[in-house]
């Protein structure tokens, strides 16, 4: 439950970060297909997914703080 609040706070703050994190581990989606889906390069789509799992994280780290 934490971690779908966490990837749906993302997806308010930026929809297509939060739709590729989606996509990848949601719907099993390889990079390259993520990337062709919102026309970018497979490495510009990798960045992407990276910095929304970074951000997820440290939704995650400060939930944990805060319990």
């Amino acid at each position: 439950m934490a971690v779908d609040g966490a990837v749906a706070r993302l997806c308010r703050r930026d929809q297509m970060m939060g739709d590729m994190i989606w996509l990848y581990y949601g719907a099993k989606w390889p990079a390259v297909r993520v990337g062709r889906h919102y026309c970018v390069s497979e490495m510009k789509a990798r960045e992407l997914i990276k910095a929304g799992v970074a951000w997820v994280d440290c939704v995650l780290e400060d939930l944990k703080g805060a319990a």
